[in-house]
């Protein structure tokens, strides 16, 4: 028997307990070998596709860099990564197909069908597999659905017993069981998700093999854990043995609003996260912008006033609507719903949202500043939440913490330095690539630019490769 972990799932998460072969693991062991090795293929025809590559792997080779900063060039790298033929297109902590959605399962199918950044690790497991009677395939999330298809419907021969587990696939097994590739597994149910711990998925940092709590809905893991929490739980004091809890809020200036509509004062939340702090769990907070009855007013002064009650704002979310949230209220107000079709739904639609171009650029106006001063987390990765963010000048101008050199001219000196949070490529003199180089201090850093003909800072500005301010 042999269970499978499809990609694409987060990097930094192992499944607990039992014996299993993580594909996402091998897919990043075969990244991080190309990296060291400097044998990633060439982008045809795709330039900044390159750089972008480039750049990612020029960071995971970094002996210095943090575990956030290698977080962040494993992102650029995926990114990188899409074919004109590819099926999918990847980032750190998200999988997109190149037509359609993963709410929906022609989509899935056609997906599926087509190749993958990761095939190889695909096609070596299958191979693996054959050799086993019986074999369970882990659709954990949405985006294992294209390579969890696949894999089963390679799989799928006379006489081996496949069994299907995870909790996307329980929540969707009704749709999922009528897809061709899966019609001759069964469901293992996991209806609350399996047990996760967290892992260093560059073996850079110690990590304290914590168990990982997805959801705050999620019953509590067993020991020393990090992970979601709500407004309830906090406020009821419902939550034990936590090292670190994400608190999800969609926040005003006079009230913290839960992420399911619960409301409370700053100042008993602020008494509250205290009480929690004193027994050693930090305190990070996710804001939820777009939720109903919430401008982007409203959402600003709510960003103001969590930074003051929590240890860190680590990072942002469009707000949803699940499908499972029967009764249509929130915050005490009612909202309209619309179903949208997909028989692989994961949320409903709210109607007096904006749309997704709206929502997304309200999210990016709210988490500009943080995210230049290195303080967001590179994406809704595990480890990533236990990470520090990098220590950065407190004034004056200094480095953008997440550039590096994407090349660079033994010519000239000249080079383009690469943003990985941004993907912006922006051309730099020498000196410039000095800085980037060497990663000085920001002293350092603002001695060099005072040199600089004044004229060259906007651009260096506007290309994300410094943060600050003169």
């Amino acid at each position: 028997m042999i269970t499978l972990v499809p990609p694409h799932g987060d990097p930094s998460l192992r499944l607990a307990g039992g014996e299993a072969l993580d594909l996402n693991a091998l897919f990043l062991a075969e990244l991080l070998a190309a990296a060291h090795g400097g044998t990633q293929a060439p982008v045809p025809g795709d330039r900044a596709a390159a750089l972008l590559r480039n750049a990612g792997a020029a960071a995971l080779r970094d002996e210095h860099a943090g575990l956030c900063r290698r977080l962040r060039g494993l992102g650029a790298l995926l990114t990188s990564l899409a074919g004109p033929d590819h099926g999918v297109r990847l980032r750190l902590d998200d999988l997109e197909l190149t037509t359609g959605s993963t709410q929906r399962s022609t989509d899935v199918l056609r997906a599926a069908a087509a190749p993958a950044p990761y095939q190889k690790v695909l096609a070596h497991a299958a191979a693996l597999a054959g050799h086993h009677r019986e074999v369970t395939v882990v659709i954990e999330r949405d985006q294992q659905l294209p390579a969890g298809v696949w894999l089963v419907g390679e799989l799928a021969t006379a006489g081996r017993r496949l069994r299907v587990t995870g909790r996307f696939a329980t929540a969707c097994w009704a749709t999922l069981r009528t897809l061709p590739p899966l019609a001759g597994a069964a469901l293992d149910p996991a209806p609350r998700g399996l047990a996760w711990r967290v892992v260093d998925p560059f073996g850079t940092e110690s990590r304290p093999g914590l168990r990982w709590r997805e959801r705050a809905a999620d019953p509590e893991p067993a020991g020393p854990w990090a992970g979601r929490v709500s407004l309830r739980q906090v406020m009821a004091a419902a939550v034990d043995s936590a090292h670190t809890v994400i608190l999800g809020l969609c926040a005003t200036s006079e009230h913290a609003v839960g992420r399911g509509g619960s409301t409370v004062g700053w100042p008993e939340l602020a008494a509250a996260l205290d009480t929690l702090r004193g027994t050693g769990t930090r305190v990070l907070a996710e804001l939820w912008v777009g939720a109903p009855g919430i401008d982007l007013a409203q959402g600003a002064a709510g960003l103001r006033a969590v930074a003051q009650v929590v240890d860190r704002v680590a990072g942002f979310r469009v707000f949803d609507w699940p499908v499972g949230w029967a009764e249509p209220r929130w915050a005490g107000r009612p909202v309209t719903l619309a179903r949208t079709g997909q028989d692989l739904a994961r949320h409903l639609t709210l109607t007096e949202q904006g749309t997704a171009a709206q929502l997304a650029e309200a999210v990016t106006t709210l988490a500009r500043p943080l995210a230049r001063a290195g303080k967001l987390v590179p994406g809704r990765v595990a480890a990533a939440y236990l990470s520090p963010p990098p220590r950065l000048a407190t004034q004056g101008m200094d480095l953008d913490p997440d550039v590096v050199l994407g090349a660079r001219s033994e010519r000239s000196g000249r080079g383009i330095a690469v943003n990985l949070r941004t993907g912006a490529c922006t051309p730099v003199d020498s000196a410039v690539c000095g800085l980037i180089d060497t990663q000085p201090p920001a002293s350092t850093v603002r001695e060099v630019l005072a040199s600089l003909p004044p004229e060259l800072l906007p651009a260096l500005r506007d290309g994300n490769v410094l943060a600050g301010t003169p």
